[in-house]
């Protein structure tokens, strides 16, 4: 990186142990804005000094990006702790690093923030249990920077989608796209999540798809948005085990209504590039 001073955006995959010097070389790129780890190992002091660097007050750093690193919980909480006080990321993505309950409440408070601009949060992957996913829904409802957040590939059982919905009901809730890819939610989930689809003035992208709700909850969703009026925009399901005759339905309530009904496989391509700057 000390022959890239001008570097914007870096990103790593697959592979090396992440250590004190090499940090020490990386953090020292004053415009860097975008930083993508992918499947690496950090040692503690390495996480330490990548935290430092987020608590300076230059740091430019927009987007970060540690998927599946293996974070310990004393990276993150080195991470998270960090965060607090920076005021330009906009950016996280924390997917394939399972947090524990201290974890997320750390993370919370980093929501909680008036710091924080925090605009995306990415959270696929990470084993969220019952107490963790009711911590963070209940931050949801105390900030209002979070426009997208992605939650897919957790498990939510029914408290979970209570909490959920009650966040996201909270008029202090700004999400805009919110991404619950294979959650395991059932028609039951739908039943309760179809109240804030019909009332929210905020949420525009809803993906659900790679869920399986069956017949019933496609007649669920059909009756409710047929006799409401709604501000979104997408809702993104899944087609497959899905009967012609709730296919026809939904076609029809589409040809009726000003918003899509899609069947795109988002979670294939899921972990896509924040930006479009060019890869040092």
């Amino acid at each position: 990186m000390k022959h890239c001073p001008g570097a914007r955006k870096l990103s790593m995959l697959e592979g090396c142990k992440v250590t004190y010097w090499f940090c020490q070389y990386l953090f020292s790129a004053p415009c860097l804005k975008s930083l993508h780890f992918s499947y690496m190992s950090f040692v503690d002091d390495g996480m330490k000094l990548s935290s430092k660097t987020l608590e300076k007050m230059n740091c430019q750093l927009q987007t970060v990006s540690f998927m599946f690193c293996r974070l310990t919980r004393r990276c993150s909480q080195n991470l998270l702790s960090a965060l607090s006080s920076n005021e330009s990321l906009k950016n996280l993505d924390l997917s394939g690093n399972p947090f524990e309950e201290g974890g997320i409440q750390l993370l919370c408070k980093v929501l909680e923030n008036q710091n924080c601009k925090l605009e995306t949060l990415r959270l696929t992957y990470c084993k969220l249990s019952s107490a963790c996913s009711q911590y963070l829904f209940a931050t949801l409802m105390k900030n209002e920077s979070l426009k997208e957040l992605c939650l897919s590939h957790n498990s939510f059982g029914k408290h979970a989608m209570k909490h959920l919905c009650e966040a996201l009901g909270n008029q202090n809730c700004k999400l805009h796209t919110l991404r619950l890819i294979q959650c395991n939610l059932t028609a039951t989930g739908l039943q309760d999540l179809l109240p804030v689809i019909c009332s929210s003035e905020n949420l525009k992208m809803l993906d659900l798809s790679s869920n399986f709700f069956g017949d019933e909850g496609m007649k669920l969703l059909c009756e409710a948005l047929e006799k409401q009026t709604f501000k979104l925009q997408t809702l993104n399901l899944w087609q497959d085990y899905l009967s012609e005759e709730s296919e026809r339905a939904l076609t029809s309530l589409q040809s009726r209504k000003s918003f899509h009904i899609t069947w795109e496989e988002y979670h294939k391509a899921e972990f896509f590039d924040w930006d479009a700057e060019d890869t040092v």
